[in-house]
């Protein structure tokens, strides 16, 4: 290679460095958009969310405020709330941020309205929040319009307004007050209230975790676009440096002499530099290319994985609280049901009776533990366990206390530490001498039935609330649990053998309450407790020991009303099972790759010194492979010839019928056939097949069918004992499974009974004269060639004066157009519905024509034969 041909592709090759570097550079920029674009969304969710947790408190004290001062000024600013979250009136401009403390401080609007009149729901669905977390927001409109009309009642109580049956408030009577401050102070508007914010919180969190998620995959993404950027501009200065020593050889080869071993040994490394380069850009690709493939495999797995345990924690979570909210409605509505939560005094005897036949069925369907009816000192007076009966009911009278609340009821999760209850079994009720019943493995649900009694339902740690934890989980080693604020089991773990094993458990003990999620070898809380903890929400991907001492990885949930937190974990090595196996593969092709370029290097230089021989040999040999090329042209020349004199080339001129066929191979021989020919004077047999394959087997293949049908259809006569006689013999010697499609018809001249037979084959039609299409789409066996003993059957059908037959081969249907679509038989029937046909001739051409136009520019890629037959009379 000469010296300015080195210099011309050491300059192109830095400017296509180059390029990629601008490239690289722009996907730089547009990297760091991307990160701006996904802050700036997260910002504008976080805005749209807080406006609506805004408009609900602005609306809570508008509508106290005014059941206080009865001032209209409050209603009218609580109707201007609504109607601006609604989108009836324009939203103020700088809605998003302090507002109405400005208005209902000083009566001044801060801002003028704006020209923009859209609901909040409507400007939630543009900032693209995921199904998900749009769901949350909407839960959270609905229970917020629910509180609206708890407070349009409280307003409308303050001018005399009440509700009717339907609702509507039409009925007039005295105002009051009273009535409306009770509302708007009531434990059910507080519910509501904590109802709205649940939701919401819940979407905060997920809002967090989305865009954080985002904006870490564009940061590493852009972290792997600068090390591009770096490697281009470090390959681009290295042809810079060679380009220098280049011109120092030049300069020294002009000034010195060497001695002809060095010469050979600098020319040999003078002219191999280009492959020496090539050597190292191409490896430097492939090791990016594999770097880069490996990280966004992993992140794809990762994000794959992650979003899988967050489905499944969050799964886990909300089908567990609904669990506990259920228990607590079922156990609300009955002691409503029972208007008991109203008396002023203890049950009486009747009430008692009743009140234990429903609470002993609740148990029995729900599978709790136990009940207890407490008087007002905590002394039990009824218990689905008789033998507790008249037993005090220990437990920290500040647990008490909070049990006896003014809540409808109450729900309370076990805790060693703060119930005192360390070292205490479950529920226990067979000591004889005992005067007090101790609760410390259940979860405690209560009720007060009247001021004086109080009902406390156990439901047990290990039934059914660990059934219903640990649904949830992923893959074979998977689990769901949940775990209190001291970092124990509260549901069973699913791996109590294992921990009998490892002596965590004693034999016959629960893991509730008695395993704490610590790891075994730090004794310290696993790094997924510590982040619940932290944080209410999130996916811990970086391998951690779990309470077994086994690595894992996990996503969790922290409820803070119940103080508990739900956490779904697997092991790390089943998780990253596919992308370990998928980095293995990776890295050991990436060496081989490697290996075998350097490989490849050094024999081309080798094999340089070879070529001009092996160029002599090619030469030679293409001249053979021409030689043996146009003899094989003319056999198959000849062998289409040949295979064309098989089928009819002529077509009989009848009064009582006329018939046309075209056969199109693909190849120079192919595998479609066709044939009519005369049973006796009035019976016609038309065929048509196509047999597997193309090419020389399949026209070898395809005389043999067609013998073998003309000799049975002799013989026989019947479309069905034909193809049964013609599937027998050739399975008699068929080595290599060829089959073929038949359809062979036997039209009565006299009577126009046409039967007919169909092999596998495709629909056949039948154009009447007055434009009607019959598709024949039975089938009457399979392919011929492909199960012995097979039995055809056959089907009739009567043609009248002037109707068509027509049968085609799959090369019709499956032609295909530049856009890559089949033709189909929709088209094939639109074309033979929409047209009427003088010959069947005219019918094949229009055929063909139409399917050559659809095909355009593509080729043939199989097989076309038709045949068309049309009956002219019945005489």
């Amino acid at each position: 290679m000469s010296f300015k041909k080195q210099f011309f592709l050491i300059f192109t090759s830095i400017f296509i460095l180059l390029i990629g570097v601008l490239l690289t550079f722009y996907n730089i920029l547009k990297n760091e958009k991307e990160i701006a674009k996904a802050e700036l969304k997260r910002y504008e969710s976080y805005l749209l969310a807080d406006e609506l947790r805004q408009s609900s408190d602005d609306l809570t004290r508008m509508a106290r405020t005014y059941t206080v001062t009865g001032d209209p000024l409050f209603r009218k600013y609580f109707n201007q709330i609504l109607d601006i979250r609604d989108g009836k009136i324009p939203r103020p401009q700088n809605y998003s941020g302090i507002y109405w403390d400005f208005v209902t401080g000083s009566g001044v609007y801060p801002s003028s309205p704006s020209d923009e009149q859209v609901s909040l729901e409507s400007l939630m669905k543009e900032k693209e929040f995921s199904k998900d977390e749009f769901n949350l927001l909407r839960i959270a409109k609905n229970k917020s319009d629910t509180l609206v009309k708890m407070e349009n009642r409280a307003m409308n109580a303050m001018i005399g307004l009440y509700p009717d049956e339907k609702g509507d408030f039409i009925i007039r009577k005295e105002p009051d007050a009273l009535l409306a401050q009770k509302i708007m102070h009531s434990p059910e508007y507080h519910r509501v209230k904590k109802d709205i914010m649940k939701p919401m919180q819940d979407f905060f969190q997920k809002v967090d975790q989305r865009t954080f998620e985002t904006v870490s995959f564009y940061r590493k993404k852009g972290l792997r676009l600068n090390s591009v950027m770096l490697s281009l501009v470090s390959l681009s200065l290295l042809l810079v440096f060679i380009s220098f020593c280049l011109l120092f050889l030049q300069r020294l080869q002009k000034k010195e002499k060497v001695s002809s071993s060095g010469s050979k040994r600098y020319f040999f490394l003078y002219r191999s530099w280009p492959l020496l380069i090539l050597l190292a850009a191409a490896s430097a690709i492939q090791i990016s290319f594999s770097l880069w493939n490996t990280k966004t495999m992993q992140e794809n797995i990762e994000a794959d994985i992650s979003s899988q345990l967050s489905a499944i924690v969050e799964t886990t979570y909300e089908s567990t609280i609904q669990w506990l909210e259920e228990a607590e409605q079922e156990l609300r509505s009955l002691v409503l049901f029972h208007n008991l939560s109203e008396k002023d005094s203890s049950l009486s005897n009747p009430e008692l009776s009743i009140l234990k036949v429903k609470l002993d069925s609740l148990i029995k369907l729900n599978q709790y533990e136990n009940y207890f009816l407490l008087d007002e000192e905590s002394h039990i007076i009824s218990s689905s366990r008789v033998q507790s009966t008249g037993k005090k009911f220990e437990l920290a009278p500040a647990i008490l206390s909070q049990l006896k609340g003014p809540k409808k009821t109450a729900l309370l999760f076990p805790s060693k530490n703060k119930l005192n209850l360390s070292g205490l079994k479950s529920t226990d009720l067979s000591k004889e001498n005992s005067n007090k019943i101790s609760v410390n493995e259940s979860i405690l649900l209560t009720a007060p039935l009247t001021d004086k009694n109080l009902l406390v339902l156990e439901l047990p740690l290990n039934g059914s609330f660990s059934q219903v934890v640990q649904k949830g989980r992923f893959k074979k080693s998977g689990e769901s649990y949940v775990f209190n604020e001291e970092a124990y089991l509260l549901s069973e773990s699913r791996f109590n053998d294992q921990l009998y094993e490892m002596g965590f458990l004693k034999k016959g003990q629960n893991s509730s309450l008695n395993i704490r999620v610590y790891d075994p070898k730090t004794k310290a809380a696993t790094q997924m407790i510590s982040s619940s903890f932290k944080r209410s929400r999130g996916v811990n991907l970086k391998p951690y020991n779990d309470y077994r001492g086994i690595p894992v990885i996990g996503s969790w949930i922290w409820n803070s009303e119940y103080k508990i937190g739900f956490s779904t974990e697997i092991d790390a090595n089943e998780a990253f099972e596919s992308l370990n196996l998928f980095k293995t593969h990776s890295y050991t092709q990436l060496i081989i790759s490697l290996f075998l370029l350097l490989v490849l290097t050094g024999i081309f230089i080798w094999n340089r010194i070879l070529i001009s021989e092996a160029n002599l040999k090619l030469s030679s040999a293409y001249k053979e492979i021409q030689t043996y090329s146009s003899k094989m042209e003319e056999e198959l020349k000849v062998g289409r010839q040949v295979q064309m004199s098989m089928v009819p080339s002529s077509f009989p001129k009848e009064d009582r019928f006329s018939i046309f066929a075209s056969l199109k191979p693909v190849r120079q021989l192919g595998g479609d056939f066709y044939d009519f020919f005369f049973l006796d004077q009035d019976s016609l047999c038309l065929v048509i097949g196509d047999v597997s394959g193309k090419g020389v087997p399949s026209a070898l293949f395809m005389a043999v069918a067609k013998t073998l049908i003309r000799s049975s259809s002799f013989k026989y006569g019947k479309t069905d004992k034909i193809i049964s006689e013609v599937n027998k013999n050739i399975l008699l010697n068929n080595p290599h499974c060829m089959f073929a499609t038949l359809f062979i018809a036997v039209l009565n001249l006299k009577t126009g009974v046409c039967e007919y037979s169909s092999a596998g084959h495709h629909s056949s039609y039948i154009k009447k004269k007055t434009g009607h299409l019959l598709i024949l789409d039975q089938t009457h066996g399979p392919v011929t060639g492909a199960v012995e003993d097979t039995v055809f059957t056959k089907d009739e059908i009567l043609l009248e004066q002037g109707d068509f037959l027509i049968a085609y081969t799959d090369g019709i249907t499956e032609s295909v157009n530049p856009q890559n679509q089949l033709y189909g038989e929709e088209k094939l029937e639109n074309l033979l519905k929409q047209n009427s046909f003088k010959s069947p001739k005219e019918m094949i051409a229009m055929i063909l024509k139409n399917v050559e136009d659809f095909s355009k520019t593509n080729s043939q890629s199989d097989d076309i034969t038709l045949i068309a037959f049309k009956y002219k009379s019945l005489t």
